[in-house]
């Protein structure tokens, strides 16, 4: 099982941290003084995050399939010349008005921090209970660069992955990529800023492609030092 923090550092984590949370916090909540109010409103903010993310995510795979539809449309498809129609894709599916939660509350990073704030102070508070509920602190980095472990994120902006990884202390990094979406990562180049954007365009006759990276920091001399960082992947396409 994958050891979670708060506060969570990728967007990506927030809704896997809420879910762990209230899904351990529920059995025991009344023991560390969490009302039953308390819970009932973290129970309803998972639910419109949960609602949020998979919409978003929904919206975007279509997106992703539309993209490649419309160049296909526009341009033809050299691996399929004798292509006589282009069918569209399935459309986003629709959510029943009666099952969309209702509207969520703003500014629930502020509230869960008040609520874990209170879990960590309080009494009864061990240590494996509050790695069960992902409470405890990311630990900060090792003085020692050998054990350093870098946290990676990607974004994509105009079809082009962008990587973001803190430098501070290291001449910059290593990227490696992988394009075959196997997990088999080779070393790709070197950055010596924060971001990395990968400029590789795509083969001929492929409109979007998914590509996964990771890390490793550089020392003074521009050599590989500590742990890789975590795998991130982004799907890349032609720009719009």
């Amino acid at each position: 099982m994958e050891t979670l923090y708060f506060p969570p550092i990728l967007v990506s984590e927030y809704l896997a941290w809420l879910k762990n949370f209230n899904a351990n916090l529920q059995p025991i909540y009344q023991t560390y003084d969490i009302t039953e109010s308390e819970m009932s409103e973290l129970s309803a903010d998972e639910r419109s995050l949960a609602y949020i993310v998979g919409r978003q995510e929904t919206y975007a795979s279509t997106s992703s399939l539309f993209i490649t539809t419309r160049n296909i449309f526009w341009s033809g498809d050299p691996e399929n010349p004798n292509l006589e129609l282009v069918n569209y894709e399935p459309q986003v599916p629709e959510v029943k008005a009666d099952i969309i939660p209702p509207p969520g509350r703003p500014n629930l990073y502020a509230r869960l921090k008040s609520i874990v704030l209170r879990l960590r102070q309080h009494p009864k508070m061990n240590e494996s209970t509050a790695k069960l509920l992902g409470i405890q602190p990311r630990p900060k980095s090792s003085d020692n660069p050998v054990e350093y472990l870098p946290v990676l994120s990607v974004s994509v902006l105009n079809g082009q992955a962008i990587l973001d990884c803190p430098v501070r202390g290291f001449a910059g990094y290593e990227v490696w990529r992988d394009r075959t979406n196997n997990n088999n990562l080779t070393m790709n180049d070197k950055s010596v800023g924060r971001t990395w954007t990968d400029t590789t365009p795509l083969p001929d006759g492929v409109n979007a492609e998914i590509r996964q990276y990771r890390v490793r920091m550089l020392d003074s001399n521009n050599q590989p030092i500590g742990q890789f960082s975590n795998t991130v992947a982004a799907t890349v396409s032609r720009a719009i």
